[in-house]
């Protein structure tokens, strides 16, 4: 979840990583001084609401991010107009729906993922074992707009790819939203 996240606020606001995060520096923890910086650390990050990362995750992610940047898949990511945009809507049913979707373009909804595979048999299967056509049904409801997905590999050569959902697939996760609304 930490990778995945760090990747996301890199391949999304890379300009407010330093709002959330922090790279963690090693500490030698069985020395009375570095319990004393780890402590001091931990006091840190608490007061300052910041979220630690190990250095080789952050490593790890800033170099599944430049793998991508300028490339035509994260074209998508740069031409949004509304990054993290949060969302509050009344459902028919009088329910109030809150989220964010992850970036919102002039014709589109974008959704980043971090994959284990950009096979397009292994996406499907994921996306559909993780609900992610609910969540497309959600964020289609909210803006009538279609939903293209910016999919990355989590391990190296990091291979990524755009796709645009499908109708069907929109349409199966308004239909189980819906359900799950009025259930």
């Amino acid at each position: 979840m930490l990778f995945g996240a760090l990747c996301h606020k890199l391949i999304l606001e890379p300009q407010d990583f330093e709002k959330e995060y922090i790279i963690e520096p090693e500490f030698n923890k069985r020395t009375n001084q570095g319990k004393e910086d780890y402590a001091a650390f931990l006091a840190k990050i608490t007061e300052q609401n910041l979220t630690a990362v190990p250095a080789a995750t952050y490593e790890k992610a800033a170099e599944l991010v430049n793998t991508i940047l300028g490339t035509k898949n994260y074209a998508y990511a740069e031409s949004l107009n509304q990054k993290e945009h949060r969302f509050d809507k009344l459902h028919d049913n009088g329910l109030p729906v809150c989220g964010y979707i992850d970036g919102v373009g002039v014709d589109y909804n974008l959704e980043v993922k971090i994959v284990s595979s950009a096979d397009n048999d292994d996406i499907m299967r994921d996306f559909y074992k993780m609900k992610y056509h609910l969540q497309a049904g959600i964020y289609n409801w909210v803006n009538n707009l279609p939903i293209y997905y910016l999919v990355v590999e989590n391990s190296y050569p990091y291979l990524s790819k755009v796709f645009k959902a499908s109708d069907d697939y929109i349409s199966e996760g308004k239909r189980l939203f819906n359900k799950a609304m009025n259930d």
